[in-house]
């Protein structure tokens, strides 16, 4: 664990230059990734946790997501996991609440019974096409993250970030921790994704504030028959 002193890198470009292939951390390496700010995520594929920011040389471009991914982020208390159908409850109360639809693209479609929950949970794992993940802080479901790729550009180079909170979790400064380590670790997570895009009601205020203090900057005019406002946030590449 001293390679990146040893290198005069710090402890956080070790992490990036490190390779998933490498292999998961022993008890004593997740304390000293603990003790140096490292953010870790499990890795389904070799059952333990490696670095969020290192070089994903275990997957393709076209990797569809696995069932059981789940990414953390150590610093935020923030676990980003699967949907599952025992979730199905606490899916259908955080989402029966016209207030969280207020901005988001589609109607408020009403009460949503657990049948539903389970429909859609379903529908949350399938694809290729997105990445979905129920946000976690601490024991409990706040909210979601998805990537919905788009797939006509090459090697799913650009994709875009959307999220949902329940209400009970509003005020709480959660918005713009949940959208940076998603962001963060979706830049790890697909090694071709150059750009991720988000859109946002030209009311919703608050949400355009966890964007940028996210790292995302306005990508477009203000035009008042829009109402919807873009941003962008681009891979920072080593130099």
């Amino acid at each position: 664990m001293n390679a990146g002193r040893e290198t005069g890198q710090s402890a956080n470009e070790w992490a990036a230059a490190r390779l998933r292939s490498e292999g998961t951390f022993s008890a004593e390496e997740i304390a000293w990734c603990r003790a140096n700010g490292i953010e870790m995520g499990y890795c389904p594929i070799q059952h333990g946790l490696v670095p969020v920011a290192c070089i994903d040389d275990l997957v393709g471009p076209h990797f569809v997501p696995a069932a059981s991914l789940q990414l953390q982020s150590e610093a935020d208390g923030l676990v980003f996991r699967r949907w599952q159908l025992s979730d199905a409850e606490t899916f259908a109360d955080l989402l029966t609440n016209e207030r969280v639809w207020q901005y988001l693209p589609d109607p408020f479609p009403g009460s949503i019974d657990r049948r539903a929950a389970e429909d859609l949970i379903t529908l949350s794992r399938e694809g290729e096409h997105h990445d979905v993940y129920a946000v976690q802080h601490g024991a409990v479901v706040v909210g979601q993250t998805r990537l919905l790729f788009d797939l006509a550009a090459p090697e799913r180079s650009s994709a875009e970030i959307s999220y949902w909170l329940g209400e009970r979790y509003w005020g709480q400064k959660l918005g713009s921790r949940i959208v940076a380590a998603f962001t963060r670790a979706s830049f790890s997570r697909w090694p071709d994704l150059r750009t991720i895009v988000a859109r946002v009601h030209a009311h919703n205020h608050a949400s355009e504030r966890v964007l940028v203090k996210s790292g995302y900057v306005r990508a477009d005019k203000a035009s008042p028959a829009d109402p919807w406002r873009l941003f962008r946030c681009e891979r920072r590449l080593a130099s």
